[in-house]
Formats: structure tokens, sequence, C-alpha cells
């Protein structure tokens, strides 16, 4: 059984006229809320061969979700992605996360699981490390306890800027053990809260 519904490694999309070869898909996530399949690459622009990651969504078939109003679902997508590239910059500005480069919205192709819908790309710099969830049996103790403290000061500083991931993955994470630092790569989960607000919670 293939480890992903729909795998982009080896595939090439033109995202403002510019080809992006997809080298390795690291996470996907399918969100039902969304009606969305959100996948995490590294890739690299062919035209210059720099090293990027490439946070990619598309749209499934409305009919395979529960969703009341689809129009309103696919605008909160929107959204919602327009957030998402605000959560990188958050992070990237203490350190700890990739550099927002670009984003762009397109209709899928018929490649696609749902041609009809639309894909949305968020391009980032490429961090150093290696995937978390891979490597953490290999690592010290002192070094998962690193891991532990820096998430924790990323998490809170997140949260002091009005966000907060509803869910954590060891694959949204990448460890550079030769500088002893963690990079948050994945916001899938990213969510608006009210730091202000002691019961201010992440939505699901």
């Amino acid at each position: 059984m293939p480890k992903w519904a729909f795998d982009f490694t080896g595939r090439t999309p033109i995202i403002e006229d510019r080809p992006i070869k997809i080298e390795k898909q690291l996470t996907e996530e399918t969100i039902g809320m969304f009606g969305q399949r959100q996948v995490l690459t590294l890739a690299r622009y062919m035209d210059t061969n720099q090293p990027v990651m490439v946070k990619i969504r598309y749209d499934l078939n409305p009919k395979h979700f529960n969703l009341q109003n689809p129009k309103q679902v696919r605008k909160d997508a929107k959204e919602d992605f327009m957030n998402e590239w605000e959560g990188v910059e958050t992070v990237q500005k203490i350190g700890h996360g990739p550099e927002y480069i670009d984003h762009f919205m397109q209709k899928a192709r018929p490649s696609f699981p749902y041609p009809n819908g639309k894909v949305y790309f968020l391009i980032l710099s490429r961090v150093p490390g290696e995937n978390v969830a891979e490597i953490y049996k290999e690592l010290s103790f002192e070094q998962l306890e690193s891991i532990r403290r820096q998430i924790a000061y990323i998490l809170e500083h997140m949260r002091q800027d009005d966000w907060a991931l509803s869910e954590q993955d060891p694959n949204f994470l990448r460890y550079d053990r030769e500088q002893d630092k963690l990079y948050l790569v994945d916001f899938t989960y990213l969510s608006i809260i009210d730091s202000e607000s002691p019961t201010s919670c992440p939505s699901p």
C-alpha cells in the first residue's frame, strides 16, 4: 500500500511560470472541515537550482465530505491559507522556521484527485535538519530535552502572537543535530486564538 494517497514526488508543477521539481513528500493530512488534502514537500526551482519547501493544499471532491455550505467552506479554506503564511512569518522571526518566499493559487490539473478544484502553493525557504519523527530514537536524552525546550519556546511565542496549533506532530518538526536547532516547518493545524483570554483554545 503506498504511503501517500497522492504522491507529489517527482512531479514538476509550474508556479507563476517557474517550474519547481518536487524532490520528496514529507507529510500528508486530509482536512475534512475544508474538504482538502495538505502536504509539505522538499523541492527545487529548476531555473536557479534554489532548494525550497513547498506546502501544497488541494481541493477534494466536496461530495465525499459532509459540507453544509461548500462555497463558504472554500472561502474559509482560502482565508486559512492566507493565515498560514502569517503564522510562518511569526515563527521565522525567532529563527525557528522557514522564510516565506511566495504563494500562488491555480486551478487543479487533470492529474489531481479532484480536477474541478483549486490548488494552493506556499513557497518557503528550506531549513536544515531532519524529520524529528524519523530520527528521535537515535537522539540522546540531552538532544530530546533540547527539542522539548525549543518547541515550548516556539509555541509560547506563537501564543503571544495569537497563534496556536490545534494538533502537533513530530513530522512537522526538523532538527539540526550539528547546531542543536529545532524548526517548525508544517503549519497545517494553525489556529487563531485570543492570547488575552485564559479560556481561548485552538479550533479542532
